[in-house]
């Protein structure tokens, strides 16, 4: 695994794969992605699976295919954040996805650090896009904003059904330009 890269690094394999495996039409990751007769402990087989969901997640995101966060999340999901308004379901989440796409078009995602115990999945996401549509009250600026971001998934079966992510959004706003006070 290469850090810092695109999703796609992650998990090679066409999302379809992945899609096989949590409806049941593959037995496992391990067949899923190593062929027939690959075998992985069922501590890990739930851990790598749960990763697994993160990355489609991601990749989802940054391919904007809508249809599979379908797959890849809950039709109750919430999304608690000091950061962002609240997200209390699948549709919010997407609606949200959209708005942020029309301020950063170009925006993408990737994972620099993934960490997942039992249900929980912990990642350090990077965030880079340039604004050129409206931000809340702050007009587009044609800056790049990067930046780093973290978030807790909790899965539940076999989507995610809710996440904790939190971001510094006064550094973003110097970034974008529109804060420039150094109080």
């Amino acid at each position: 695994m290469q850090l810092g890269k695109t999703i796609r690094s992650r998990w090679p394999y066409p999302v379809t794969y992945f899609l096989q495996w949590t409806t049941g039409t593959c037995s496992s990751p391990a067949t899923a992605a190593f062929g027939a007769g690959a075998h992985i402990h069922p501590v890990a087989a739930e851990t790598n699976r749960n990763k697994t969901i993160v990355s489609a997640f991601v990749e989802a995101i940054n391919n904007r295919d809508w249809d599979a966060l379908d797959a890849l999340v809950a039709e109750d999901f919430v999304r608690h954040s000091a950061s962002a308004p609240p997200v209390r379901n699948r549709d919010e989440l997407k609606q949200f996805l959209h708005r942020e796409f029309e301020t950063f078009p170009d925006a993408m995602e990737s994972i620099d650090d993934m960490v997942a115990e039992n249900d929980r999945v912990a990642v350090r996401h990077r965030f880079r896009g340039t604004q050129t549509g409206q931000m809340g009250p702050w007009p587009p600026s044609s800056r790049i904003l990067a930046a780093d971001y973290l978030a807790i998934y909790r899965i539940a079966n076999g989507v995610i059904a809710e996440s904790w992510a939190e971001w510094d959004n006064l550094s973003g706003l110097r970034q974008l330009g529109h804060f420039t006070s150094t109080t």
